[in-house]
């Protein structure tokens, strides 16, 4: 684990988990931005495959996490993998849904599910 104040990730064997700490402000966005920064790099730079994306600790997100997101999975289809998406509360489901993103990857309900599902994909 790191010790950003925004987004926290890991890998743990082929999949790295992304964990949003907070939501994101305008005000915010140049700090954070270099932290998913890294969080790209460390996705681009690793044989990692699958991503997991774990809502737990916020329940609303805008339009700055969104747009990391649609970097992420750019990464993700390049290395023909797959985003599971957990622990979205009521409101996240919503946004996802209006917004369409969730057609990126796979909703389920926790990080083991999330787990599971994105390893079951690999050879």
């Amino acid at each position: 684990m790191n010790s950003r104040t925004f987004v926290q990730s890991r890998i743990d064997g082929d999949v790295l988990i992304v964990m949003p700490l907070r939501n994101i402000g305008s005000v915010e966005h140049a700090a954070t931005l270099a932290e998913w920064q890294d969080v790209l790099t460390q996705f681009d730079e690793s044989d990692v495959r699958h991503v997991v994306l774990d809502f737990g600790t916020i329940a609303y997100f805008g339009s700055a996490i969104l747009e990391y997101v649609v970097m992420l999975s750019r990464g993700i289809a390049a290395k023909k993998g797959r985003l599971a998406i957990c622990n979205l509360s009521e409101i996240g489901r919503n946004i996802l849904a209006t917004t369409r993103f969730d057609r990126l990857g796979v909703i389920v309900p926790t990080r083991a599910e999330a787990m599971s599902a994105v390893q079951a994909s690999s050879p």
